[in-house]
């Protein structure tokens, strides 16, 4: 019985120590992946510039501009919704770019990409 306690015990220790060696290669594993995937996605001072203007130019531009000032009454008057989340959603989530929003099945696409990715690194 003794013989089968400290077998169980052994083989528990065992099991546990290396669960928690593969953690924390995989944790350190993450952290040099995230790190690779920063620096490959960082953008430069110039860039981001561009950047920034062509989303200031976009805003200025953008088709919700005129409706954004408009008061409940009159939004419902000219029969559009009365809340403005969904053109300050359209703003705040616009690609600077393209000028595009992005749709739930491109983020799911990306999100794939990213993990088929990240698998990868692993290999």
């Amino acid at each position: 019985m003794k013989k089968h306690l400290l077998l169980l015990c052994c083989t528990f220790f065992i099991v546990t120590s290396s669960l928690a060696q593969e953690a924390k290669e995989n944790k350190e594993k993450v952290k040099k992946d995230s790190k690779e995937i920063t620096a490959s996605t960082s953008t430069s001072k110039k860039e981001s510039k561009v950047l920034r203007k062509k989303h200031a130019k976009n805003l200025a531009n953008s088709p919700f501009r005129t409706t954004m000032s408009l008061t409940k009454s009159e939004r419902k008057a000219m029969r559009i919704p009365p809340n403005k989340y969904f053109e300050m959603e359209w703003e705040l989530t616009m690609d600077p770019e393209t000028h595009t929003i992005h749709t739930k099945a491109e983020f799911d696409l990306i999100s794939i990409l990213f993990i088929e990715k990240t698998n990868t690194f692993g290999m």
